[in-house]
C-alpha cells in the first residue's frame, strides 16, 4: 500500500498557504445567519439548532479556550483551520487517482503543479464562503473528505486499522452535519461498487468500520446531557426525541419531484450567473480522467438535498455549505487535466493552467473583492439596536440576521442584560419561554396555555409585564399588545419617539457598513438591502416619509447609489408607497429592489432626474423591472 501522500513536504506547504490566504480573508466576528447561534453554543456549551452539531460545539469550545480571542473569532478560525486542513485528503485523492491510472509514480515537476493546482482551486469562492465565517460545513468536509479517502483505501486492501478510521471520520462527519454523511456515502459509492464487483470487500472491514461509525456518533450523547442543564441556551430542551428527529424542519424538505428538478434546473442557472460553472466543469473533466464518478455523484446528491427545499431560494448561502465537501473533490479532480498535459510532452499546459485560474478567479466574489475581514455590520447592527432599546424594553424580533446577533450579544459579552430579547420563531416553544424566564427573573410569568393561540399568550404575557417599552421588526407583532407605534431609529418603538435627526444619524452609520460592504460581502450586502427596504417602509408608513428615501438607499453600496441625499414629499399617495412584487424573489434583500422602489417614490416627488438615476442604477444591477 502506497503512502498516504506522495510529497508530504509539498502538502504542508500548501495547507500553510491555503491558510495564510484564508486568514486574511476571513471575518472576525459572528457574521450573519446562524454564526451568532452556533457561536453561543460552543462559548456556553449550550445546545443550537436542530439536529444538533455536538462534535462542532465541542472542538469548537476547545477552540475558545485555545484561542486568546473573542468566542466567534475563535470559531471562525476553526472553519479556517479545517478547510486549511482538508487540503490533505484533497491532495492524497489527486495523487492515488492519477497513480491508479497512469502508473508508476509522480514526477517532482507533476507533483509541484498539482499542490500548486490544488492551492490556486481552494481560493474558489464556492469554499470561502463557509470557510471564513462561524459555520459548520468547512468542519463537516474536513472529516467527510478523511472517510472517503480512507473507504477508498479500504476497498484497495488496506488493513482493519484504516477501515476504523474511515468509520470513526464519517461518524464524526455526521455528528458535526448529518447531511455531510449523505453526499460523502454517495461519493464513495462508485468505489465501493468497483470493488465489490472485484470481491476486494471483506465483511471484516465493513464490520469495523460500521463500529468505528458508531464510535464516531457518540459525540451526539451530548444533546440529552446537555438538556439537563438550565444556565444556557439549550434549543428544544423540553423534547430530545422532537429535537434529535428534526421535526421542526421536517416540513422544508417537502418538495415533490418535479418541484425538485426544477430547483436543480434554477441553482445551476444561479452556478453560471456565480460563476461556479466554470470550476464545476474542470471538476467534472477531471473525474473523467481519473475514471472516478464519485465525486459527481457526492456533488449531485448535495444539489438534490437543497432541492428538495419547498422554498427555494439559490442563493441562500447555506446550500453552498451543503455542496461544499463534494466541492472540494472536484476541485481535487480539476488539476488532472494539468498533470496528464505534463505527462504528454506539455501539450495543453497553458491552457489547462489559464481554465484553473480562470475557473477560480470568476467566481464571485473574486479574491481579491472579499470584504469579509472589515465587516463590522452584525456587531454594529447590535450595538444599534441596543442604542435605540430603553431600559427594560421589550425587543420583538424574528429574522435571522437580528435574532442571533443578538442572542449573541446578550448570553455570550453580556450586553444589555435588562433587554427582554423575543425571538418570533421560537415563541411558539416552551422552552423558550423558560428560558426567558430564567434569564429575567423579573418577569411576571404567564400561562402558557389558554384562549386565543399565541397571540393570546403574547396578550397575556404584555398585559402581566405593561409599562416595559417594546421594539418590534413588524407592525404586525405589536397588535397582541395593543400598542401605538412610531418610527424609531432602526425597528419601530412605542412612545417617546425620536426626532428626525436621530433617524438621520442611524441611516448614515447603515450607509457607512453598506459601503464596505460594495467590495465583496454577499451575505451582509442582502442584510443591509432588507435593512434599508425595511427600514425606509417604516418611516414612510410611521409619519416620518422625510426620512424614507435615506434609509431605503443607506442599503445600498455606494458604488450603485447615484443619489447622496433625497428628501420624500409628504404628499406621495400611500399606495405609492406600497413596495412592488419583483418578478424574481430574493432570499433576503437586494440593493436593486431598493434602487427600484426609491426610483418610484422619487418620480412620486417629482425628482424625475434622480428617479431617473436610480432606475437605471437598478437596471445595471440586473433587476428585470428597472429594465422594462
Amino acid at each position: 500500500m502506497p503512502p498516504f501522500l506522495q510529497a508530504p513536504r509539498l502538502t504542508f506547504i500548501t495547507v500553510v498557504l491555503v491558510g495564510l490566504c484564508l486568514s486574511v480573508q476571513r471575518a472576525s466576528g459572528i457574521g450573519f445567519y446562524d454564526g451568532g447561534e452556533l457561536a453561543m453554543a460552543a462559548a456556553q456549551l449550550g445546545l443550537g439548532h436542530p439536529p444538533g452539531q455536538p462534535l462542532y460545539t465541542l472542538l469548537g469550545h476547545l477552540m475558545v479556550l485555545l484561542l486568546p480571542t473573542s468566542a466567534a473569532d475563535a470559531m471562525v478560525c476553526l472553519s479556517v483551520l479545517s478547510l486549511s486542513l482538508s487540503v490533505v485528503p484533497a491532495v492524497a485523492f489527486a495523487e492515488r487517482s492519477l497513480l491508479r491510472v497512469e502508473g508508476g509514480k509522480l514526477d517532482r515537476r507533476a507533483s509541484i503543479c498539482l499542490h500548486a493546482a490544488i492551492a490556486i482551486a481552494f481560493q474558489h469562492a464556492l469554499l470561502w464562503e463557509s470557510a471564513t465565517r462561524v459555520e459548520v460545513y468547512a468542519l463537516a468536509g474536513l472529516l467527510g473528505l478523511f472517510g472517503h479517502e480512507l473507504s477508498r483505501r479500504t476497498f484497495e486492501g488496506a488493513g482493519w486499522s484504516t477501515a476504523l478510521a474511515a468509520g470513526l471520520c464519517f461518524g464524526g462527519a455526521a455528528s458535526t452535519h448529518p447531511a455531510a454523511l449523505l453526499v460523502f456515502a454517495a461519493a464513495t459509492l462508485p468505489s465501493f461498487l468497483l470493488a465489490l464487483r472485484h470481491g476486494k470487500v471483506r465483511l471484516s472491514s465493513l464490520l469495523v468500520g460500521l463500529l468505528g461509525g458508531l464510535v464516531g456518533l457518540l459525540p451526539y450523547a451530548y444533546v440529552p446531557l446537555v438538556m439537563l442543564r438550565e444556565d444556557v441556551f439549550v434549543w428544544g430542551s423540553d423534547d430530545v426525541m422532537r429535537y434529535l428527529s428534526a421535526q421542526d424542519f421536517a416540513g422544508n424538505l417537502a418538495a415533490p419531484l418535479e418541484q425538485t428538478a426544477r430547483h436543480v434546473v434554477e441553482w445551476l442557472a444561479y452556478a453560471v450567473e456565480a460563476g461556479f460553472l466554470p470550476m464545476l466543469v474542470l471538476g467534472t473533466i477531471g473525474c473523467l480522467l481519473i475514471q472516478d464518478v464519485g465525486p459527481l455523484v457526492g456533488f449531485m446528491t448535495g444539489l438534490l438535498l437543497i432541492a428538495r427545499n419547498a422554498a427555494f431560494l439559490p442563493e441562500v448561502t447555506d446550500y453552498l455549505g451543503y455542496l461544499h465537501g463534494p466541492f472540494v473533490l472536484l476541485v481535487a479532480a480539476a488539476p488532472a487535466q494539468l498533470v496528464r498535459a505534463i505527462g504528454n510532452r506539455g501539450r495543453f499546459f497553458f491552457p489547462s493552467c489559464l481554465a484553473l485560474v480562470g475557473a477560480t478567479v470568476c467566481a464571485s466574489p473574486a479574491p481579491t473583492s472579499r470584504t469579509r475581514s472589515s465587516d463590522e455590520a452584525p456587531e454594529k447592527l447590535v450595538d444599534l439596536v441596543f442604542r435605540q432599546a430603553p431600559k427594560d424594553a421589550l425587543l420583538h424580533v424574528g429574522s435571522d440576521h437580528y435574532v442571533f446577533p443578538l442572542l449573541y450579544a446578550q448570553e455570550v459579552l453580556g450586553a444589555r442584560p435588562d433587554v427582554v430579547l423575543l425571538a418570533d420563531g421560537l415563541l411558539d416553544s416552551s422552552w423558550y419561554w423558560v428560558h426567558l424566564y430564567r434569564r429575567h427573573p423579573e418577569l411576571v410569568p404567564t400561562p402558557m396555555r389558554g384562549e386565543g393561540g399565541r397571540d393570546g399568550r403574547l396578550r397575556r404575557f404584555h398585559e402581566a409585564n405593561a409599562g416595559r417599552p417594546l421594539l418590534v421588526e413588524h407592525g404586525a407583532y405589536a397588535r397582541p399588545a395593543g400598542v401605538t407605534l412610531c418610527a424609531g431609529p432602526m425597528l419601530a418603538q412605542t412612545p417617546p419617539c425620536p426626532d428626525t435627526a436621530t433617524l438621520s444619524e442611524f441611516t448614515r452609520e447603515l450607509t457607512s457598513l453598506a459601503d464596505v460592504a460594495d467590495f465583496g460581502s454577499p451575505p451582509t450586502e442582502r442584510v443591509l438591502a432588507e435593512l434599508g427596504l425595511s427600514r425606509g417602509l417604516m418611516y414612510a408608513f410611521l409619519g416620518v416619509p422625510e426620512a424614507a428615501i435615506d434609509a431605503v438607499l443607506a442599503g445600498v453600496p455606494s458604488g450603485s447609489r447615484p443619489v447622496t441625499h433625497t428628501v420624500l414629499a409628504p404628499a406621495i399617495p400611500p399606495e405609492v408607497l406600497k413596495p412592488p412584487s419583483f418578478i424574481r424573489a430574493v432570499a433576503i434583500g437586494d440593493p436593486a429592489h431598493n434602487l427600484f422602489v426609491a426610483a418610484t417614490w422619487l418620480g412620486a416627488s417629482g425628482d424625475v432626474d434622480a428617479a431617473v438615476a436610480c432606475r437605471a442604477s437598478a437596471a445595471e444591477l440586473g433587476l428585470l423591472e428597472a429594465m422594462q
